[in-house]
């Protein structure tokens, strides 16, 4: 299987599509969903500022 095009241009670390729709949807539907159902004490701003640093840890590509 090739590589998708950010792979391939080192944008993000080589992970398969498959878990990066995972670890780029995942916490915001989750976040999502806990808000919608009154059971989160987290709000979406808060969500919307600390995921994205901790989402782009894991996609980070590794230093060359």
């Amino acid at each position: 299987m090739q590589p998708g095009p950010r792979v391939a241009a080192g944008e993000i670390a080589p992970v398969p599509e498959e878990l990066v729709e995972a670890l780029v949807i995942g916490p915001v539907a989750e976040a999502t969903r806990r808000w919608l159902s009154g059971t989160s004490g987290t709000g979406l701003a808060q969500a919307a500022r600390v995921l994205p640093d901790r989402i782009w840890c894991f996609l980070r590509p590794d230093p060359r």
